[in-house]
């Protein structure tokens, strides 16, 4: 049986630059992930500030929270992570 393949989940907010730079980044690494717009999923939103999240993006990645855009970018350089290409 194959093993569930990992991806990312970004939440973000139209108006945010880092939002945009890490999907870019994610997109350009051509990694799997799915958005979850915080504008279209306030339940979402709710959430993450119940859990004590002031900003966006926030990543993770399998079950594990990476953390915003300078996060991602730090972990990319330390994790091989699935990608299309190796799926």
């Amino acid at each position: 049986m194959k093993q569930a393949q990992l991806k990312f989940k970004i939440y973000t907010k139209d108006s945010c630059d880092f939002c945009i730079r890490a999907k870019h980044t994610l997109n350009t690494m051509d990694l799997i992930f799915e958005e979850v717009r915080l504008e279209e999923h306030p339940d979402e939103k709710a959430r993450l500030k119940a859990e004590g999240f002031k900003t966006v993006p926030q990543i993770y990645y399998g079950d594990d929270h990476i953390g915003g855009y300078t996060e991602l970018v730090d972990y990319l350089n330390g994790k091989e992570v699935y990608t299309r290409k190796s799926a």
